[in-house]
């Protein structure tokens, strides 16, 4: 299995970005981290790895940590777009941005066409939109991957609410 170029997109003021070193480091990976100092960055920074792509590309956001072994998982699986199952404060994402998985070489140039907005905010969802009305759905990995983002902790979690 090779090791696929890791980038972890991250805000100047992340409080939880010292955990995703140490899960980094724990798997022996060496990720790239890319300072998101703009509301468009993000979008921008995909946009470019997926012009760039010679290889499949992972995204793990600055508040998502990985159980040991689910990068592994993303890079060993066929699949063109493979995301884990997170939770954000609007519910269980299935096609979001936190630990995902992308091969633009299988999958078509979903930048060829502006997006109606380029910030942060929303972004996965476009993507996963746009792959989606092209006929492509997000290969999902189980079991979920944690969001240590505060918005979070305050929702309620309950296991009979996982999705099937």
């Amino acid at each position: 299995m090779n090791e696929l170029p890791i980038i972890v997109p991250h805000a100047a003021q992340s409080e939880m970005l010292p955990a995703i070193k140490i899960a980094m480091s724990q798997e022996g990976r060496i990720p790239k981290y890319a300072l998101m100092d703009g509301d468009e960055c993000y979008h921008d920074l995909i946009r470019n790895l997926w012009h760039r792509a010679e290889t499949p590309f992972i995204i793990n956001e600055h508040d998502v940590i990985a159980w040991p072994g689910a990068i592994p998982q993303l890079e060993a699986c066929e699949h063109p777009w493979c995301t884990f199952l997170y939770r954000a404060p609007c519910g269980w994402l299935r096609n979001g941005l936190g630990l995902v998985k992308f091969d633009p070489k299988r999958l078509p140039n979903i930048f060829a066409q502006l997006f109606s907005k380029r910030h942060w905010a929303g972004l996965d969802m476009q993507i996963a939109r746009r792959l989606e009305a092209l006929g492509f759905n997000a290969h999902v990995h189980m079991p979920a991957v944690t969001n240590l983002n505060s918005l979070v902790w305050g929702v309620p979690h309950r296991a009979d609410t996982l999705p099937i």
